[in-house]
């Protein structure tokens, strides 16, 4: 059996065992032994020894019940783990959305846009539901090994992670539909005056939080957020919001704050995510 294991496009669906409620999973094994310094799977001897050192493969897989999401240091959606026995490099990246896993940061698709068939597969919304639910259905999971000192840059990887999520990225200036927060007095009516308690209860409670937690609610696919308040300190909101995506209704809610989220055309430089074109060579996408 030779040394060098390659794995091109593997999709390995793993889920739970069955579901005894709305929120009550039963657990199967091995999920909830998950361990990331073992490989998914299994080398001969020959592989671990690796003389070649050519020793390496790449994953795509579905959600892993009961695995903690891979978020590390400032935001970003990667770690990496250095093998002495097989003197390899694990990258691997669990249980995110697949924007995340594109850009390698969390919650950052407010400079994405979109191409694609159906966009409630790359980014979770609150309009969604629950989130845990959504993430069952659409988070993945990636690992890539290769012998140490092969990767110096992200480049391989992420050839590779578009190539398996079937997309192109580029980055594109255009003028996109924006939802801008501005202010209609110079009252801060909406200043945090020193509560230490932090609320983003994602219902209409922002306590002691930036005002880019309250775009993240107001955020649509294709429609970015943008805070033209000038205000840089933490805030205080208290609204009561049934429709995220019903700015009329959030427009009342903030009249308290002397806030208003107004839908104007700006020219924003985007990410741009696109499904390559099909077999047929034909592009059916909604909108587009």
């Amino acid at each position: 059996m030779k040394n060098i294991l390659k794995v091109g496009i593997c999709l390995f669906y793993i889920n739970a065992n069955g579901q005894t409620g709305p929120d009550k999973f039963i657990y199967k094994q091995p999920l909830l032994d998950f361990n990331t310094t073992k490989s998914i799977f299994n080398f001969n001897t020959a592989q671990v020894e690796n003389k070649s050192r050519l020793l390496r493969y790449y994953a795509l897989s579905r959600y892993r019940e009961g695995v903690l999401p891979t978020y590390g240091p400032f935001g970003s959606t990667l770690k990496s783990i250095n093998d002495s026995v097989t003197h390899s490099n694990l990258i691997y990246m669990y249980n995110i959305t697949p924007v995340e896993m594109i850009t390698h940061f969390a919650g950052i698709e407010n400079d994405i846009f979109l191409i694609v068939r159906n966009p409630e597969e790359y980014c979770y919304l609150p309009k969604y539901g629950k989130k845990d639910d959504w993430m069952r259905k659409y988070a993945k999971c990636f690992e890539i090994m290769f012998p140490v000192g092969v990767i110096d840059n992200m480049d391989i990887v992420d050839t590779i992670i578009y190539k398996l999520l079937n997309v192109s990225i580029y980055k594109q200036k255009m003028k996109i539909l924006t939802r801008v927060l501005v202010r209609n007095s110079k009252l801060e009516k909406f200043k945090n005056f020193g509560d230490s308690e932090t609320i983003s209860d994602g219902k209409g409670r922002f306590i002691n939080v930036p005002f880019s937690d309250f775009g993240k609610m107001i955020y649509d696919i294709n429609k970015p957020f943008l805070d033209e308040t000038g205000f840089s300190g933490m805030v205080n909101l208290e609204l009561n919001i049934d429709n995220w995506n019903d700015i009329i209704q959030i427009n009342k809610q903030l009249l308290k704050y002397d806030l208003e989220v107004k839908e104007e055309i700006r020219e924003r430089e985007m990410l741009v995510i696109k499904e390559i074109t099909s077999v047929t060579g034909k592009e059916n996408y909604e909108n587009y």
